[in-house]
């Protein structure tokens, strides 16, 4: 009897093992391309992938030790143990691509901020009508962008409605869509200066250091750095920060609205 209980957690441990080693291979894709640090946290990607990982490195070892029975021939057992690593690789398979849909592939600028937009909240059926080089999201990393005005009253009156009705926003309507360079100056104009948001009364002193723990990391002095709200789905609390060029440089979880827009 404990012969046979050994050789199941044998056939488990090795099951374990080779998950470990998928599973990290999977956490490079995903945290290294698809949710670089913070948005991670912006997106609600990193509770997904530790809840999809996590399932699948317990019922597959699992399932493999219920089924590793040595009293079978070597062609069942083989057979059984197949059987279990192609449910899991399944189970995996739709599970990461759970996590694909759920990932941040679109920062675009919308009138005084930057907003996260995932994959899965975009309108695939206007991609082909967005502008040229935007008509694919991207597999790795974000593409940047901006929003055009309504060519018309109609359009406004359109889209006025897709946003209060059914909670569309041009941001999620890739026929909305600009190149970043076009909204450039715009960016320019509405990024802030980063001393502005330190000063804040309303900021405390952990959000002061968390601000100030990102601007060095940036190696810019603070001085020539700005900042503009960085907003997704699941929340408005953080900042990007940005050089005189409006490229991003960095990322903090403080809340960058003022008081009133709250």
């Amino acid at each position: 009897m404990a012969s046979k209980q050994t050789s199941r957690l044998h056939f488990a441990l090795w099951h374990l093992l080779i998950s470990c080693l998928i599973a990290g291979a999977v956490a490079l894709l995903v945290f290294k391309f698809w949710y670089p640090s913070p948005l991670n946290l912006i997106t609600g990607g990193l509770h997904l992938f530790f809840l999809v990982v996590g399932v699948d490195l317990v019922c597959g070892p699992l399932f493999t030790m219920i089924m590793a029975n040595p009293k079978k021939s070597k062609r069942e057992l083989t057979f059984d143990l197949c059987l279990v690593g192609l449910i899991q690789l399944a189970a995996l398979g739709y599970g990461l691509y759970t996590v694909k849909l759920a990932r941040p592939v679109i920062m675009s600028f919308e009138h005084d901020r930057i907003a996260v937009i995932t994959e899965a909240e975009i309108d695939k059926e206007s991609l082909s009508k967005a502008p040229k080089g935007l008509q694919t999201l991207p597999w790795f990393g974000q593409q940047k962008v901006g929003i055009r005005r309504a060519k018309d009253e109609k359009e406004f009156f359109e889209s006025l409605h897709l946003s209060t009705s059914e909670g569309i926003e041009p941001s999620l309507r890739p026929n909305w869509w600009l190149s970043f360079d076009k909204v450039l100056p715009d960016v320019k104009k509405k990024m802030r200066p980063l001393s502005e948001l330190a000063a804040r009364p309303s900021l405390d002193e952990e959000g002061k250091s968390r601000l100030h723990q990102v601007a060095a990391d940036t190696g810019i002095s603070e001085k020539d750095l700005y900042f503009l709200p960085l907003t997704s789905k699941y929340t408005k609390n953080w900042v990007v920060l940005l050089n005189k060029d409006a490229d991003f440089v960095g990322y903090a979880n403080v809340n960058g609205f003022d008081e009133e827009k709250k």
